[in-house]
């Protein structure tokens, strides 16, 4: 919410932020991969997930920057894709070293992974940004004539820029745009969305381990089910028609996860999330995107802002919340809540 628009100053561009925000993620896994204790752990889990939220913050904008506004639906696409599998693979990936080595070992993974990451994209990843691009122009040209008249409409610009306005533009700009109607319940329903997504996976140990008697290692396979990409043609639409997934899934799951039914039918109740969170997640990104498309990266933001603010509340209680309610009556409750979300969209 903060990084981002420091991305929209010519000055910096997208790239600066990107790779020193995703060193210092890099950096930060490594106190947790050698904590002592559990405080340690929670702090720079903090701090890691703020530091490495800006790709998936302001991601679309860099998109928007390289696509025409006719193809930016199917690059969304992809990216809101890569969104989604972060919290489906990750329990897969990471349970299968944390059964044999510890906990540790999916904190290594990701100092491995995010640290190619950091490597390739500080060497091929080129500028995207148009001012920054155009600004680095005209500092080369400048160079080379020795003409220091030369400038940009951006350097003129700024040359009238108090500190007050870039705290501005930093610090309360990215807030005025989530204050709008539209973008307002757009991010707060995305934000709901990932809540019952995230509070639902406190569901899974309590199925798939306590019930069906899988192994940590085994237990992060129903997270993985089938994912395709379909663009988005008319955007909040179809988001609202791929919705209907979200409670019928939960339902279905909640309600056939017993001891005398075979663990693939909750698996099949649990696939049918996925179309309706990617495309969900796919359609409003893309709103929001193409409304404001100078602002990309404030908005984006915004709603990431938001969408976690919401999302990381929910499984604090998840546990608690279907040990005292069953997994039936939990999973109706957040079925219900969908449907009511639904009703406000119509």
């Amino acid at each position: 919410m903060f990084l981002s628009p420091l991305q929209e100053l010519p000055i910096l561009g997208r790239n600066p932020v990107y790779i020193r925000t995703l060193f210092i993620f890099v950096l930060f896994q490594l106190p947790i991969a050698i904590a002592k204790n559990f405080s340690m752990v929670l702090v720079f889990r903090f701090l890691t997930g703020f530091f490495g939220s800006l790709a998936l913050a302001t991601g679309g904008a860099s998109l928007g920057d390289i696509w025409p506004l006719h193809q930016l639906a199917y690059v969304i696409g992809l990216w809101a894709l890569a969104g989604v599998a972060g919290p489906i693979v990750g329990p897969v990936i990471g349970g299968f070293p944390a059964q044999a080595n510890g906990w540790r070992w999916p904190i290594y993974e990701l100092i491995w992974i995010s640290g190619f990451a950091l490597v390739f994209l500080a060497l091929f990843f080129p500028e995207t940004y148009k001012s920054t691009i155009l600004l680095r122009h005209v500092e080369h040209l400048r160079k080379l004539t020795g003409n220091p008249n030369l400038r940009s409409q951006n350097e003129i610009d700024a040359a009238s820029t108090t500190a007050s306005d870039w705290l501005y533009e930093t610090l309360v700009r990215p807030f005025i745009p989530a204050a709008e109607p539209a973008l307002l319940f757009s991010n707060i329903y995305l934000g709901f969305v990932l809540a019952v997504f995230y509070l639902w996976f406190e569901a899974f140990p309590l199925v798939f381990i306590d019930m069906y008697h899988f192994n940590l290692e085994l237990s992060g396979l129903p997270f993985l089910h089938h994912r395709g990409a379909v663009a988005p043609k008319i955007h909040l639409k179809i988001g609202l028609i791929a919705s209907i997934f979200i409670p019928t899934s939960v339902l279905m799951f909640g309600f056939t996860s017993k001891s005398n039914i075979h663990w693939i039918v909750p698996v099949i109740g649990a696939a049918l999330y996925i179309p309706g969170i990617f495309l969900t997640f796919q359609s409003i990104l893309m709103y929001i995107t193409m409304a404001y498309p100078t602002h990309a990266a404030s908005v984006l933001a915004g709603n990431d802002f938001f969408r976690s603010s919401i999302a990381s509340v929910f499984p604090l209680f998840g546990h608690a919340f279907f040990t005292n309610l069953g997994l039936g009556a939990g999973s109706g409750l957040l079925a219900g809540v969908s449907f009511a979300l639904m009703a406000v969209v119509l």
